[in-house]
């Protein structure tokens, strides 16, 4: 709770009343279960990349790399946001520039939409195997608009 001194008028009292700030609150006991299950997707995707790497040539399997590495990186934006905001909780002389913060949640929201887009393509990919096993698909088309878009996200 944050506590904030009333204005003091005729009819008013003069103590001071606590005030319940919703962002104080999600910060505080939000952030930590964030940054447990954020360690959780960096592990988990790590076992991906893994498993996935020996056959990297194939656009299903360059698919889920990509992806997993994208998370990863969600992960550690979402690590290093909710370990800032606890530290500037906890000491009320700690302050964080918001421009610094702006670029954490910026890259962590481009990290996330990337790892969104990429799903849905590699869904694509993936109905277009099932419903014509003999198509051939473009695979340098695929590469490229897996570069393009990401890089449009950035500007």
């Amino acid at each position: 709770m944050i506590w904030t001194n009333n204005m003091t008028t005729a009819n008013s009292p003069t103590t001071t009343s606590p005030v319940y700030d919703g962002h104080y609150w999600g910060f505080q006991y939000i952030s930590p279960i964030n940054i447990i299950i954020a360690l959780y997707i960096m592990i988990q995707n790590s076992v991906i990349i893994y498993d996935y790497h020996k056959d990297w040539r194939r656009i299903s399997c360059l698919f889920f790399i990509l992806i997993g590495v994208v998370d990863i990186g969600s992960a550690c934006f979402e690590i290093g946001r909710g370990s800032i905001s606890l530290l500037c909780l906890k000491d009320p002389s700690m302050r964080i520039h918001p421009w610094i913060f702006l670029v954490c949640q910026k890259f962590g929201v481009l990290c996330y939409v990337t790892s969104t887009f990429c799903v849905l393509v590699l869904t694509v990919v993936k109905t277009i195997n099932i419903m014509r096993p003999f198509y051939t698909q473009n695979n340098r088309l695929l590469k490229i608009v897996l570069f393009i878009y990401p890089s449009i996200l950035l500007v």
